[in-house]
This record gives C-alpha cells, structure tokens and sequence, in this order.
C-alpha cells in the first residue's frame, strides 16, 4: 500500500513571504521559467503524485467500508431469529447504503489504479472521476 504522508508541509516561499509580511505575490516557478521539456515532465510526475495519492486514500476508504461490511452480515442473519441484536430497520438506519457506496468506490479504484501504474501523457482519467460525481440512486 503506498504511504501517505498526512503532516502539515509548507512551501519554502510561502513560508517566507508569510513571515516577512510582504504583499507582493511570489510565483511558484522562477521568473526565468524552466525549459519547455523540463515543465512538462515535472507537471507529469506532479500528476502522478496526487493520483497516486489519491489512489491510496481511496483504497484506505474502501478498506474502512469493508471493515463496515464484516458485521452487517451476521447482524442481518440475526435479524430474523427469535432473538435479534438489531431489528431489520435498525441494521438498514446504521448501515444505509453501505454496501452501495462500497462498490461504486471499489469500481472506481479499479478503474483508477491501472491507470495510474501504467502513467504517461497519454492517460486520461477524468471520464472517472466524472463517473464517480456523477447522481447515482444511493
């Protein structure tokens, strides 16, 4: 599982510009530029960052909807029994769509994680995340 690093990280500049107090605004890239090749590979590799990033926080959200999943089973086989835990509307009200959620966001990891092991400048992904926005009844 690829590591997420959730501290609190500050750009250099911005961390400057905020202690000095100055107003003028400080560009992100050098004035000079960088050379057009140079650019695009790094915006590329920036890309594959947050996706990768983003791939690992969703398969962290699709492990904690399956950590979910374990127990609505055997609450719902009680559920029927002379003695149930919960009532039928009860498991329903705490586990609401659930299951639901669960495979519309595996389907999108899925989808989203060859993409991203197989990066180029040919990848285009944003028909998923367009799919994942996009109403669903839930």
């Amino acid at each position: 599982m690829p590591y997420i690093d959730e501290s609190p990280t500050m750009s250099p500049q911005l961390s400057a510009r905020s202690q000095s107090g100055g107003g003028d605004s400080i560009s992100p890239t050098p004035p000079e530029g960088l050379a057009p090749g140079v650019e695009a590979g790094k915006g590329l590799e920036m890309r594959k960052l947050v996706l990768s990033g983003f791939l690992a926080s969703e398969e962290i959200y699709i492990n904690q909807l399956e950590a979910l999943l374990l127990p609505m089973k055997p609450l719902k086989a009680t559920a029927t029994t002379s003695q149930p835990v919960l009532t039928i509307q009860q498991i329903e009200t705490i586990f609401y769509k659930i299951q639901d959620i669960y495979e519309i966001h595996k389907e999108f990891y899925d989808n989203l994680c060859p993409k991203v092991q197989q990066w180029d400048s040919q990848v285009t992904m944003g028909h998923l995340f367009q799919k994942l926005v996009t109403p669903r009844r839930v």
